[in-house]
């Protein structure tokens, strides 16, 4: 439980040091008479809202397929937890956020809203 302290709701920091959101969730497998293993950091796309469940889950839902245009079916990111190299203020990963869609609701938000304002640049 400790690790849970140490690594729910840090930024998480791809390879070339840019951040790439914050650890929502982490994926465990259980197993009998043993301790559990971490097999994956989520973050993105309704981590949050799925812990909860039923009426929030559905309204994350909606909101995200009405305001960044997503499909219903658009899951959280799961990274792996052998891609962690390390953990300090921040958790770093070996990964890059465009390529491994780490960026997805930013570039969803800039492409559908930001983008239109007459002085959007980027």
């Amino acid at each position: 439980m400790q690790l849970a302290r140490e690594v729910l709701d840090k930024e998480i920091v791809d390879r070339g040091g840019f951040k790439a959101g914050k650890v929502d969730d982490l994926l465990l497998e259980v197993r009998a008479g043993e301790p559990p293993i971490v097999r994956a950091i989520v973050t993105q796309h309704g981590a949050v809202a799925r812990q909860f469940g039923g009426t929030i889950s559905r309204l994350s839902g909606w909101l995200r397929r009405r305001i960044l245009g997503f499909e219903p079916d658009v899951a959280p990111v799961e990274i792996p937890w052998e891609r962690v190299t390390r953990i300090d203020v921040t958790v770093h990963v070996d990964l890059d956020r465009h390529h491994d869609g780490l960026m997805r609701s930013e570039q969803a938000v800039w492409d559908r809203w930001i983008s239109r304002l007459p002085w959007a640049r980027r």
